[in-house]
């Protein structure tokens, strides 16, 4: 990630993630019975989350602390948060095991507190969410929904609009959820909001 520009319009990832297994504590609370996405891999290297939660003196990193083995059993990496992503306006991140934790890492929120609790302004986090029992992803349905989207967000639909023509395009890809600015439009198209 440290190699990638930071000024950008999108920025998307569809790829296989680094999770915790359903019911495992971070800093002595239970997250969610479902695993819980706390980073992304490549082809030869993982990312985790960092830095550790702040009440757990003991952290070692999600692959040390709790045995996890990211996909093909490549090496970890930590990353802070949020990635060094800070001006991509559309991010799109497509992996198993949607959580909190994971979608915090990109600085993205309904909720911003550096912005008065409002949603990131001029930012948009897209993620694919599975269903309630089975939280993984297809990764070939989410990669036809973000063709779809990334076309839609080119001829000037806002991203809300965008993802809803995804998610009509891929009926059954499970979900797909946005945070931050609903309403953002960056294509060449974008008609000016009233």
């Amino acid at each position: 990630m440290k190699t990638l520009p930071t000024k950008m319009d999108v920025l998307a990832f569809i790829g296989h993630s680094v999770f915790l297994p359903g019911g495992q504590a971070v800093g002595g609370q239970v997250l969610s019975p479902n695993c819980i996405g706390v980073g992304i891999c490549f082809t030869d290297r993982c990312l985790e989350k960092f830095p550790v939660p702040p009440d757990d003196v003991n952290w070692q990193g999600y692959g040390g602390i709790f045995g996890v083995t990211p996909f093909g059993g490549v090496p970890f990496d930590t990353e802070p948060a949020p990635l060094p992503t800070t001006d991509t306006k559309v991010i799109f991140a497509a992996s198993c095991c949607d959580s909190l934790e994971f979608e915090s890492w990109w600085g993205v929120y309904d909720s911003d507190p550096s912005h008065g609790g409002i949603p990131t302004p001029g930012r948009a986090l897209i993620v694919t969410v599975g269903t309630p029992t089975d939280p993984s992803v297809d990764l070939l349905k989410a990669a036809r929904a973000w063709e779809v989207i990334e076309q839609s967000l080119i001829d000037g639909a806002t991203v809300q609009t965008a993802v809803a023509a995804g998610a009509v395009a891929v009926p059954d890809l499970g979900g797909l959820v946005i945070r931050g600015d609903k309403s953002l439009c960056i294509g060449p198209k974008c008609k000016p909001v009233h």
